[in-house]
Parts: C-alpha cells; structure tokens; sequence
C-alpha cells in the first residue's frame, strides 16, 4: 500500500517527498530501540551479575538517555546500513528507490 505522503503515485517528482520520508524513518529508529526490546534490556539489567555485566548495561541505558537528550543516534555499531526492499516487478517506486533510499540516509 502507497503512502498517504506521496499522493498514491510514485514518480521522479516524488524523489524528495519519498527521501524525506525515509529520512524521518531512519532518524527515529536510530535514536529509539522499540518498546519490546527496552522491556527485556530492562530485565536482563535487572537480573545482571555485580560488576562488569551491569557495567555494560547501565552504560547501554545511559547511551540511549544520552541519544534522547541530545538528539543523536543510540551507539550501537558503526556497520553498514543494509534496506531488504518487496516492491513488485512492475512498480512505479523501482526506478526512484535506491536513489531514495541513498539520499535519505545522507539527510537523515
């Protein structure tokens, strides 16, 4: 299904609206771990042995306070952005989407 954002038509002119659009996605899953994934740190820091185990999750924690208060991404890794993209073979989005994709990595 199309997004609302784009009007339901993906053409070349829709090249910014879709980067913007993958740019605000990229910006909050940097800066946010989802809301299932903070529950279990929480218990696997709760349940965590004295001394360097609960080290490394009160420093997990404190990076992602930090990543809210400062508006900056969560350190996780310094790895490679990596998209697994469904589109159909006939799809209006294919010859914008990795044009898209890059630029919104850049803007985000």
């Amino acid at each position: 299904m199309l997004n609302p954002v784009l009007g339901g038509v993906l053409l070349p002119e829709k090249l910014p609206q879709l980067t913007s659009l993958i740019a605000r996605f990229l910006d909050i899953v940097g800066k946010r771990l989802p809301d299932d994934v903070i529950q279990r740190l929480t218990e696997m820091r709760t349940n965590a042995a004295p001394g360097l185990e609960q080290v490394i999750y009160d420093s997990m924690f404190e990076n992602m306070e930090q990543a809210q208060a400062l508006n900056r991404p969560i350190c996780q890794d310094t790895g490679v952005i990596s998209f697994y993209v469904k589109v159909g073979s006939d799809s209006k989005l294919l010859p914008i989407l990795k044009e898209a994709l890059t630029k919104g990595v850049l803007e985000a």
